[in-house]
Formats: C-alpha cells, structure tokens, sequence
C-alpha cells in the first residue's frame, strides 16, 4: 500500500472516529464516566499520527522523484521540484514557536532532505516578522538556529501561556453559545498543549485552579449541568471536565434554537 492510500485511510479512519466520539458525547453522565481521559489521549495519538504518515508520504514523494530522474540518462540535470506538502507556518509568535518546531521538525527532518530542500522548507513556512529574520549563512541549520535565538525564550513562552488561562476569567461568554463555548475549550486546549510541550505538566492542584478559573466565565444553567455530573465530594478532573464541555458543546450545536435549555 502507497503511502498516499495510507493518508487517504488515515482520513478515512478519523472520519469514522470523529462519527463515533460525537456518538459518545450524547451517552448519559453515566455512561459517559467509562470513557474518562480517553477521548484526549486519542485525540494526541491521531494528530501524532496524522503528522508521522505527512513526513513518510514526503519521504516517499522525493524518493520518487529521485527514481524517475535517475530512469532517465540526461546532460543537464533535472531540477528537483519539492513534492507539495501542508506545513505548518509561523508569524513570529513565540507562544506558537515550540509547537510549529515540533511540527515542522517531525515532518522535514525524517525524509532524506538535503540542505537547500529542508531550507526551502523552512522559509515557505516563515510570515509576518519571522520572514525577516537574518542569519549568518544561507542555510538550513543557520535560519533554525537564528529562529531559535529570536523566538526560543522559554520562561517568556511560559509565562505567556499561564497569563493567557489567566485571562479567561475575563473573557466575554455567552452560556447558550456553542460558538463561544468551543473557543473557550479550544484556548485551554491550545495553551495546555503548549505548556505540555514544554515539559509543564499538570497535576491536581493546577487542574483545580484551572477548573475554578473557567468556572467563573460559565453560565449558571453550564455550572449546574456540571455539578449533576460529580459524585457529592468528587474532586473533579480536567479531562472529565472537558469532555463534559465538549458534550454541552454539541448539545448546544444541536439545538434548534440559541434559547433551549436541558
């Protein structure tokens, strides 16, 4: 099997996935509680995944490439044309930085790429401010390093992403929204993606704090669904709590008016 045909199962797959969690977060709290952590930790292992087989079907698309130039005897040598590829990009953002240099790393860095294919690479990926960066040789691990310096400040990127979950109590919430409620899931998500990047884990305090922290912006009738799902002196976990919210996110996408209540 190609290794495009295994993307297109891969796509195949997570759309049958995507069908199946969605099923999930209509079961009763009950039956809900057997799937506690699950969801999340499928949801890293498919973007692992998904990342892994673009970095093979990019190794297999040059090698390819290679072949066919090699089948055929030629004076002038062919020019390599870089297979297209979706890469992640970066503005210039350092709370973005370590998650594009994850990325990128793991697709660009396991397909047997020279230099100035890896560099050509790295720049298409580059806007706004990053674009601009300079380096002191026109190279691959020259442009990396110098984005490294300018961008790899990691108690700044830290900091950033605390005072960020901090923020949310701030934040202007609708609670019959889905819309408001799926950029509030989305933001923790990101940031404590970030954080785990970085090697900050969370344990129970934190998980408490940050529970209490987005409690505030919920409405009342979101609290109370909440509270119905915790067992009298339960201390609640996160990943429970955020699969509870991306259930009253589909519920709320569900209804058919903004208004309806449970």
């Amino acid at each position: 099997m190609t290794k495009k045909c295994k993307l297109s199962q891969f796509d195949r797959l997570n759309a049958k996935y995507e069908s199946v969690r969605e099923e999930i977060f209509t079961l009763s709290n009950l039956e809900f509680k057997n799937f506690d952590g699950k969801i999340t930790t499928c949801n890293e292992h498919i973007e692992k995944l998904e990342v892994r087989l673009k970095s093979l079907n990019l190794k297999y698309s040059k090698n390819n490439n290679e072949t066919r130039s090699n089948a055929v005897y030629n004076v002038i040598k062919p020019c390599f044309r870089l297979p297209e590829l979706s890469l992640p990009q970066f503005n210039g953002d350092v709370e973005t930085w370590f998650i594009f240099k994850e990325q990128f790393k793991e697709i660009i860095e396991n397909c047997g790429l020279n230099d100035k294919q890896k560099l050509q690479y790295l720049q298409s990926c580059l806007i706004g401010i990053a674009k601009h960066v300079q380096t002191v040789d026109d190279t691959y691990d020259s442009l990396f390093l110098a984005l490294e310096q300018r961008f790899e400040n990691k108690r700044l990127i830290i900091n950033k992403h605390i005072n960020a979950l901090l923020m949310l109590k701030y934040e202007k919430f609708r609670g019959d929204s889905n819309v408001d409620l799926r950029n509030l899931v989305d933001t923790c998500t990101k940031h404590l993606r970030a954080l785990k990047l970085l090697k900050i884990e969370h344990n129970t305090f934190s998980e408490l704090l940050l529970i209490q922290l987005v409690m505030q912006v919920l409405d009342t009738e979101t609290k109370r669904l909440f509270e119905m799902t915790l067992e009298s002196t339960d201390i609640p976990k996160w990943d429970d709590f955020l699969a509870f919210l991306n259930k009253r996110c589909l519920f709320l996408e569900n209804l058919p008016s903004a208004g309806t209540k449970f």
